[in-house]
């Protein structure tokens, strides 16, 4: 099932911005940003979450989501770390965030849904410190 432009809206509340990307007054893609309490990986504080990536399927391949992810960064810096979640089979959505620097941190099931969680901290030793616990807890689970 898709998901529209107003009920991401509303799951984004006042809590965040919603990026919209337009071609021709069509909304073509969607990108929302919030801010949640995190505690994990010995931090406690205010994270971004980057949400509700989307990329109508006429306008994928266009880097449009590669624009949505420039702008929102420009919003995230000011935050110790941000997360985004994706399904675990989702190849692009990671490739993607890979590709700006997230990292594979946590995995879990959701809604019965296989999902992995990225991070990118602005600190070096945070990234090393949260990939090498999630690389631990991957053996301990195996």
């Amino acid at each position: 099932s898709s998901i529209t432009v107003e009920e991401i809206l509303n799951k984004v509340g006042e809590n965040g911005v919603t990026l919209v990307a337009r071609l021709d007054k069509q909304i073509v893609g969607t990108l929302s940003i919030t801010i949640e309490k995190i505690s994990k990986w010995r931090y406690r504080g205010n994270a971004a979450v980057i949400r509700f990536v989307a990329v109508h399927p006429d306008h994928q391949g266009k880097h449009i989501a590669s624009m949505l992810m420039n702008e929102a960064l420009s919003y995230v810096k000011v935050y110790p770390v941000t997360l985004v979640t994706t399904a675990e089979n989702n190849f692009n959505a990671i490739h993607l965030y890979r590709k700006y620097g997230y990292i594979p941190t946590e995995k879990f099931v959701y809604n019965g849904h296989y999902c992995i969680r990225l991070s990118k901290w602005n600190s070096l030793w945070r990234n090393i410190a949260a990939r090498l616990f999630y690389l631990r807890s991957r053996k301990r689970i195996s």
